[in-house]
């Protein structure tokens, strides 16, 4: 099978690195780092982290769009939020509709439509979209760790597609509510910045859970007024991204929390340096929301985060009854 990976990140490097467990798949990389490509191509292989490699065996790797997806049947984006909308600029020029597209980039537009699922559709005119998510870590899937994969689609034999290029150890579980897990996967980024606020302070894992525990009912609060959603073991997979992220110490959401204990100036210069998806959709997700008195995690980390609030008023959430 003829796969497509576009972006050549963190993320991206641990799917590539599960993908060729199969030798029946072909996986070609697209990166925008021309001087990447060559220099990978040159040594015959690819870091995938530190002195980790991956042997260019059942791997290509082009900074060309259009060699990158000739021939591929299947599609994955990975490339960073900030890149997602110049991507798809890009990919407008080619016929994708053949092409069963899968996105794992987290992330939110600022206007109608909102999810990355809707604004690749409408600016692509395709239909075969597809949108999954952890609780997975980079680090474990370059160490082939077991875990779960949640996708979602309208079209079951999308999750049959990533049951047969996919190894063993990947258990897959489908839902058919595409934005639902978008929303969760937007949130739970938004939530982490949170959790690294909380743990700036109360660096237990007692105070880290119980604000965790918070968090997700705000989740399931928020999934029932905008979709009247309440089958919980339907986004069990999602319910472990979202309790993971919080309280990992390696989510740059997380750091960014810490950092923002620290003073607002380091805080934001780490957000320059690096992806903050739950900084970066913030706003955007209260536009989608709506700002209801009773979502009292996300207005309080709003105000922390754009209009410099005490980050004592996070800790009043438990703390004051």
């Amino acid at each position: 099978m003829n796969i497509t990976v576009l972006g050549s990140g963190a993320f991206a490097k641990g799917i590539i690195n599960i993908l060729s467990n199969n030798k029946d798949n072909h996986i070609k990389i697209w990166t925008h780092d021309e001087d990447y490509a060559k220099k990978a191509n040159k040594q015959g292989k690819i870091t995938l982290k530190d002195k980790m490699y991956l042997n260019l065996d059942n791997i290509s790797i082009t900074s060309n769009l259009e060699e990158a997806l000739n021939g591929s049947k299947i599609i994955f984006i990975l490339v960073s939020s900030n890149y997602y909308g110049d991507l798809i600029t890009e990919l407008k020029e080619f016929n994708l509709k053949n092409k069963a597209i899968f996105i794992g980039t987290k992330g939110m537009i600022g206007i109608k439509p909102y999810f990355l699922s809707d604004y690749t559709k409408k600016s692509l005119k395709v239909s075969n979209i597809s949108f999954f998510a952890g609780p997975n870590l980079a680090d474990d899937l370059l160490n082939n760790s077991p875990c779960i994969i949640t996708l979602a689609s309208k079209k079951k034999k999308e999750y049959l597609s990533l049951k047969k290029i996919f190894p063993s150890f990947i258990k897959l579980e489908y839902i058919s509510y595409i934005n639902i897990v978008e929303l969760c996967s937007i949130l739970k980024n938004i939530y982490a910045i949170g959790a690294g606020i909380f743990y700036a302070k109360y660096p237990y894992s007692s105070t880290l859970v119980s604000y965790t525990t918070l968090a997700s009912k705000e989740l399931a609060k928020i999934l029932y007024n905008k979709y009247a959603f309440e089958e919980i073991e339907l986004y069990g997979g999602i319910l472990g991204d979202f309790f993971l992220t919080n309280t990992m110490k390696e989510s740059r959401n997380f750091n960014f929390g810490l950092k923002r204990c620290e003073s607002v100036k380091d805080s934001l210069e780490y957000a320059k340096k690096n992806t903050v998806e739950g900084y970066n959709n913030l706003g955007n997700i209260l536009n989608y929301i709506g700002r209801y008195k009773s979502y009292i995690i996300i207005n309080t980390l709003y105000d922390i985060i754009y209009k410099n609030k005490d980050v004592k008023a996070l800790y009043n959430l438990i703390i004051e009854d």
